[in-house]
């Protein structure tokens, strides 16, 4: 199928709509409040590794006690 010069015309704006509204827009895409969750998400997530240290530690030292 041969596409003739309007329906070419036609790909090629579409084409450049789309590339272009992918551009300066995506820095739009989390607001001053999700930067605020996603701190306190890397926190709890450090704090969750801590206590899983934690929680294996008293396990081991139980399984020690214990002759385990």
């Amino acid at each position: 199928m041969r596409l003739n010069a309007h329906a070419r015309i036609e790909i090629a704006l579409v084409a450049v709509l789309l590339l272009g509204s992918c551009g300066d827009n995506a820095y739009r895409r989390f607001t001053e409040g999700d930067y605020d969750r996603l701190d306190v998400a890397d926190v709890n997530a450090r704090n969750a590794i801590y206590r899983v240290n934690e929680l294996e530690s008293r396990v081991e030292e139980l399984e020690r006690r214990i002759g385990g």
